[in-house]
């Protein structure tokens, strides 16, 4: 198969913007306004990553800010983590990925998912960028990681060339899978940066190649959520929160009471007695 263009080439700022006929045929003239706008949006969404986002601005900052101790503290269940908390260890371990596969030979052939050049954007931008513009659960992109060690023994390596096609197929399918709310495939396009045919191609070949598993146990995602974790050096999980004293069960079984649970409870009056 031969190479594609870069996945990076239809990206704009906003995939809802209008351009008038003029504007879209000096476009359509000149691919150095078309880098240039694909490059002003990787660098609005570093910014949000690197500082908070000024009132009205659609990208929202992702980087959590450190607490005292120099580290971010994380819930143990990934059900109860933030999104911008899952963004972040995602993207972390996609840099590491891609720095050890890119520095080793490949002798495996083309795939629909390789791009002629490394799209400029990062997977930490990409990945802000889909799920700004639309609705992606912190599982959807927990199960990327299950997804990966399915494709990457036989099929696919995840390198700077590979990644971003594999990003916006991957949350494509995995979110018709196991979301409520998922887009329609002319908005991953939009999103995605590329044609809605090749939209169509890329999670027919995913879907072909994963073998239609596109579902996993929530005890392996909490796995996947535990090494990201502890594989970042500034990331570490919360303490469990200890029960306050009185909150255990007392001798009957239940539940006991608080003070102010025990103040509230009306007091029996003896009988006889008005």
């Amino acid at each position: 198969m031969s190479q594609l263009a870069s996945s990076s080439s239809g990206l704009s700022s906003s995939p809802d913007s209008q351009s008038s006929p003029a504007a879209q045929q000096q476009g359509e003239a000149s691919a150095s306004s078309t880098g240039a706008s694909i490059q002003a949006t990787a660098n609005a969404i570093q910014a949000a990553h690197q500082n908070a986002a000024s009132p009205g601005t659609s990208i929202r900052p992702i980087v959590p800010t450190l607490e005292q101790d120099g580290l971010r503290h994380v819930p143990e269940a990934f059900q109860h983590c933030e999104m911008r908390d899952v963004i972040a260890l995602v993207a972390s371990m996609l840099d590491r990925l891609i720095a050890h596969n890119d520095t080793l030979p490949s002798n495996r052939p083309l795939t629909r998912f390789h791009s002629k050049a490394a799209p400029a954007i990062t997977p930490f931008a990409y990945i802000t960028r889909i799920a700004t513009f639309i609705n992606v659960d912190p599982c959807i992109l927990l199960i990327l990681l299950y997804y990966i060690d399915k494709l990457s023994p036989d099929y696919l390596t995840i390198t700077s060339l590979t990644v971003h096609r594999f990003l916006i197929s991957a949350i494509c399918c995995g979110s018709k899978a196991l979301s409520d709310s998922f887009a329609t495939n002319s908005r991953y396009a939009k999103v995605g940066g590329v044609e809605l045919v090749e939209m169509n191609a890329l999670e027919r070949e995913f879907l072909i190649a994963i073998d239609w598993r596109l579902a996993t146990s929530g005890a392996l995602l909490n796995q996947y959520w535990r090494s990201l974790i502890e594989s970042h050096p500034l990331y570490q999980l919360a303490l469990p929160v200890e029960p306050s004293a009185g909150s255990g069960p007392n001798e009957n079984g239940q539940a006991a009471e608080t003070p102010v649970a025990q103040e509230a409870r009306p007091t029996k009056r003896p009988k006889g007695k008005s």
